[in-house]
Order: C-alpha cells, then structure tokens, then sequence
C-alpha cells in the first residue's frame, strides 16, 4: 500500500540540523549582571503599577533573567496573583524578578466584529467607518475593518 500521507509529508518539513545552537549563542551573547535589590519605595510604585495592569494590556516588561536584565514587550495575557505571576504574550515572570513595567500608550487597539485578538496600530485613531489615521495624517483602509462576505467560495 505505501506510506500514509503524513509519512511521505514529513520529508518536506523544514530541517534543523543546529537545534539549540541559536538559543545558546543569544545565551552567550547576554551580559551578566547581578540582581538590583528595589528600595521600598520602588517596591510601593512597582506594587502599583502590577495592580492596575489589565489582560490585553501592551506593556514592556523589563525583568531579572537568569543572570541579567531582559526587557519584553507584548500584550498580557494573564495575570496571576495567587502565584504572582505576569504573562505577556508566551512568556511566564514571576513578580519577584520584576524591575520595572510600563504601559504602552502609543498602540491602539482597534478591535473588528469577526476577529478574536484585537489590532495592535502604531498611533493610530481609528474612526466609525473602518478607517484610521496614523502619526502622518495619512488614512488609510484598515485591512482588519473590511465587511465579511456573504456565503461560501
């Protein structure tokens, strides 16, 4: 009978030959740097700043690592407070190696009727009519903001 499609698929899967050889030049590339140890008042204003996070929220994120800083931009996908935990995008922190977060007010969200995540635009105001105007007054259709069409192709 022969192969099954998923086996005779597989020879067209991308191949890497170097698995963990990127994550381990990028590992080695960081410059170790020890643990800064908040004063009370940066624990206060940090403690604050967590608080008044939301989920979906664009944040840069700048945390302790392993051996050095590291600073994540992305949007929050979870908060936890019984294990003081912040997730943006895949990326789990615990709130202990947190140094400092920032909400990112320069994107929009414009959200569209049949999509499920919302359009992160840089600048951008978005108007009744599907259309946005970014920094350089430019306006433009958002591709996200077009009306479905009807029935199948």
């Amino acid at each position: 009978m022969g192969a099954s499609k998923e086996e005779r698929a597989r020879q067209f899967l991308p191949f890497n030959a170097l698995t963990g050889y990127y994550r381990m030049i990028l590992e080695r590339q960081r410059v170790s740097e020890p643990k800064k140890e908040l004063s009370e008042d940066e624990t206060e204003a940090l403690s604050e700043k967590l608080n008044n996070l939301r989920r979906h929220a664009l944040v840069s994120v700048t945390y302790y690592d392993k051996d050095a800083y590291i600073t994540k931009t992305g949007l929050i996908t979870d908060i936890d407070f019984t294990f003081q935990t912040l997730t943006v995008v895949k990326t789990k922190i615990a709130f202990q190696d947190i140094f400092d977060v920032e909400t990112r007010k320069d994107f929009v969200k414009i959200t569209n009727v049949g999509a499920r995540m919302p359009v992160a635009l840089p600048s951008a105001k978005a108007s009744s009519d599907g259309v946005f105007t970014n920094g350089e007054s430019k306006r433009e259709q958002c591709p996200t903001a077009q009306k479905p069409t009807s029935g199948l192709r």
